[in-house]
């Protein structure tokens, strides 16, 4: 039996190649996904490949990122140095317990509500006082 969800990993794998393409693009590459992280459950994508669901995944990245990085984009999937980053933030992520999509973590913790996208004000009420100066 699979420990993680294996479109989970497609997932994040591109995340890092859209990150290494285009730091600018990753925050809302992870809100599109998230946006439709139910279309990658198990059950809708069971009768589809690995290569089908990737496909999918790339092509909505690329609706995102733009067409001119698509053949950039498609090859992040065999780069080396992509692969290593995703095994070590997957490793980094068990690590610190996390379960469940979305998660948060500041300074190594896990942030409560487990799930749950964060809003901007209650963002602002968590790391303001992280950068005050006594």
């Amino acid at each position: 039996m699979v420990n993680y969800h294996s479109n989970a990993y497609i997932a994040s794998l591109a995340l890092h190649i859209g990150n290494n393409l285009n730091s600018s693009t990753t925050f809302p590459l992870l809100e599109l996904f998230f946006k439709f992280q139910e279309k990658y459950y198990n059950d809708p994508t069971f009768n589809m490949s690995r290569a089908m669901v990737t496909d999918d995944i790339t092509n909505l990245a690329i609706s995102l990122i733009g067409k001119s990085y698509s053949q950039a984009f498609k090859a992040g999937f065999q780069d080396p140095q992509i692969n290593e980053a995703q095994k070590i933030s997957f490793k980094y992520g068990c690590s610190r317990g996390v379960a469940s999509t979305p998660t948060f973590l500041v300074n190594g913790f896990a942030l409560p509500g487990a799930g749950a996208a964060i809003p901007f004000q209650q963002w602002k009420s968590i790391i303001d006082p992280l950068l005050k100066n006594d």
